[in-house]
């Protein structure tokens, strides 16, 4: 299933409301592969945290947990060799990552059970959202402590 339920609107159809000199964060030779990989994100990390917090049964925990984890290894190997997922530029995919590694040691290692590493003990994942968030766009729009708050708020 290809990540169709959420198209990149932002980066095609508002194109023509961008800041000049914005990035394209969804170039035409890339929008296939970034679509899987979106697909991927999307449901393996940034729902298979709550997956994990939301399990009805240790074995689909663990499925859940296997499969966060199996995908935050592979994207760890794969930031060993390039800065960005898909190269030297930021893309749809990384802005789709970026969300759920920005609440991942505050939130999902503490209260949704995805505790067999926190972020910073990725080296590359954990070099990586940090460069993520020096880049405008990021770190400007990351709220640490409202994430903390909603955190703390939450019975989860």
């Amino acid at each position: 299933m290809i990540f169709l339920h959420y198209p990149p609107y932002l980066e095609t159809v508002w194109a023509p409301f961008h800041k000049k000199g914005a990035p394209d964060l969804y170039p035409e030779p890339l929008r296939s592969d970034i679509d899987k990989l979106n697909e991927i994100i999307h449901r393996d990390i940034n729902k298979g945290v709550y997956k994990c917090s939301s399990a009805e049964s240790q074995e689909e925990y663990k499925t859940a947990y296997h499969a966060l984890f199996a995908r935050l290894d592979e994207l760890e190997q794969r930031l060993s060799s390039q800065r960005y997922l898909f190269g030297d530029s930021i893309t749809d995919s990384d802005v789709r990552l970026y969300v759920t590694l920005a609440r991942f040691d505050l939130v999902y290692y503490t209260k949704h059970k995805a505790n067999r590493n926190r972020l910073i003990d990725f080296p590359n994942l954990w070099g990586y959202a940090r460069d993520l968030y020096q880049t405008p766009g990021f770190g400007d729009t990351t709220d640490f402590e409202a994430i903390i708050k909603n955190r703390d708020a939450s019975g989860t």
